[in-house]
């Protein structure tokens, strides 16, 4: 099962969403505080049971580290799934945000990730990735975005 879990906006809490599993939520509704965020459709727990939240984790997921771990030796897949678009990572104690900037249509992005946000004074997206599984996601939407702008490229050229 995959969870996927990244911090709140205000970095006070850490949002946990996964496919329904009625063990899951017992277990999630068991942490002090632990909150239903129903228009997000997540849970919500303070950052101070991060322990907690790594023992449900536990069930065949990786911790934090080697998720970091992992991911870093993907950065350059995930920069080069899009070349013309600047990416950056920033690594993060529950996983990393992933900003992405360029002139090209994102909707790839904000189609296969929905959590994805568009951040108007900095012209970027922001990309919250915490399981191996978001990022093979994003890297699909990435390539996707790629193919598109060659086409268009490549459309433009026979058109001239």
């Amino acid at each position: 099962m995959s969870i996927t879990i990244h911090p709140s906006r205000d970095r006070t809490r850490i949002m946990i969403s996964f496919p329904y599993d009625p063990d899951l939520v017992a277990r999630v509704k068991a942490i002090p505080g632990a909150k239903w965020v129903s228009e997000e459709r997540v849970w919500s727990i303070s950052t101070q049971y991060q322990s907690q939240l790594d023992e449900l984790r536990t069930d065949g997921h990786k911790s934090s580290g080697d998720f970091i771990t992992a991911l870093g030796k993907r950065a350059n897949e995930i920069k080069g799934a899009c070349p013309r678009l600047a990416v950056r990572i920033e690594y993060l104690a529950t996983g990393c945000s992933i900003y992405i900037s360029g002139y090209v249509s994102m909707r790839p992005i904000r189609d296969a990730i929905p959590s994805a946000r568009w951040i108007e004074k900095e012209g970027h997206y922001k990309v919250e990735v915490s399981t191996m599984d978001r990022v093979d996601i994003l890297i699909a939407a990435l390539k996707e975005i790629n193919e598109r702008d060659e086409q268009k490229n490549s459309t433009e050229r026979n058109t001239r």
